[in-house]
């Protein structure tokens, strides 16, 4: 019986893995439309007459660049645990 409940829970393990994996997939398609966003600023409207100020182009590519740099290193440790993350029940 411990068999096929270890094997019910690897399963569950690989498959909630998977959807992990495709979620991050899904953050970096996400990185290229905010590429084509920063692709379109124009750094002469950065400021309004309301007072409002908006960030550069050069702050923009900064902050992508740490978000990507963020998302790398998560799908890098995933990948470096992918063998636990598919053997053991996930807890929140």
């Amino acid at each position: 019986m411990t068999g096929m409940v270890s094997g019910f829970l690897n399963t569950r393990a690989i498959r909630r893995y998977g959807e992990f994996v495709g979620a991050l997939d899904m953050v970096e398609e996400a990185f290229r439309a905010v590429d084509e966003v920063i692709d379109r600023v124009d750094d002469s409207e950065s400021g309004c007459a309301c007072g409002w100020t908006l960030p550069t182009r050069d702050d923009l590519v900064a902050l992508r660049r740490r978000a990507f740099e963020a998302l790398d290193s998560v799908r890098l440790k995933a990948k470096k645990h992918e063998g636990d993350l598919v053997s053991r029940e996930w807890r929140a």
